[in-house]
């Protein structure tokens, strides 16, 4: 199965990317704006002791050749930055750059250097389309693709363990960390929050799209109420994964929901 460079699995930065190029070109009454058409086989690469190179198989479904740039980079969260990017030799990658013809495939394989550590290691191997020469008009605008394909080695336990931080409210967005204390990543699945007023009755229910929370890390999600806050009560937070679903329960308190 390939998966197209501007499906809605690709992470919302890059998606909106794409949109604000598009957009931005509209607005600035720009020519027509061109975008390369290439897919790939795989969403994640997973490594481990066994198994220690895998390949990424790309696609090119445009009718013109494609130029594509490899790089890999360690990757780590922060407080509010799910993807903190540090280049790396931990990892190797070949080619480093290739062209792909119309219709045609190639492989680019991945690999891990270091041996399984107690903690899962993360990377992030992004495929960057390079510009063509040029052949149209000058005033034409050109989308440059650019992926971005997680990598995990197993550790040597896995294990992921997350839990809710401190829950809180600013105005209407409820803001909900997440921890994970375990030696392998999780996926939250999805992040719901509901409204239930004094007399138990539920007002409203928004439920936003999770991301990876990687090993000995955090991440958080912002979840934006409805005006209809303002009759909550309580606010019911539950927090999905594939494994298990983490609830609580958030007092209204008095402060405005504005």
């Amino acid at each position: 199965m390939f998966f197209h460079a501007q499906s809605p699995g690709l992470p919302t930065w890059t998606r909106a990317f794409r949109a604000s190029m598009i957009a931005a070109a509209v607005l600035a009454g720009a020519a027509p704006v061109d975008a390369s058409n290439f897919s790939i086989d795989r969403t994640r690469v997973e490594l481990s002791k066994g198994h220690t190179s895998e390949v990424i198989t790309i696609l090119n479904r445009s009718t013109e050749p494609l130029r594509l740039q490899v790089t890999g980079f360690h990757w780590s969260q922060a407080a509010g930055e799910p993807m903190v990017l540090e280049p790396t030799d931990e990892i190797v990658y070949f080619p480093t750059v290739l062209q792909l013809e119309p219709g045609a495939s190639r492989q680019v394989r991945v690999g891990y250097l270091g041996t399984p550590t107690s903690r899962e290691r993360t990377y992030r191997i992004i495929l960057e389309e390079l510009p063509p020469a040029p052949t149209g008009p000058d005033n034409l605008v050109r989308v440059l693709t650019r992926l971005n394909v997680p990598v995990f080695v197993e550790a040597a336990r896995p294990a992921p363990s997350p839990r809710l931080g401190a829950v809180a409210r600013e105005g209407a967005t409820v803001i909900v960390p997440v921890h994970n204390g375990g030696s392998s990543h999780v996926m939250i699945e999805a992040v719901a929050v509901s409204a239930v007023d004094a007399q138990g009755r539920r007002l409203f229910s928004e439920e936003v799209s999770g991301w990876y929370v990687l090993a000995e890390s955090a991440n958080v999600f912002n979840v934006a109420l409805p005006a209809e806050c303002g009759a909550a009560a309580t606010f019911h937070i539950s927090v999905r994964t594939a494994a298990q679903t983490l609830t609580t329960i958030l007092e209204r308190g008095d402060r405005p929901c504005k």
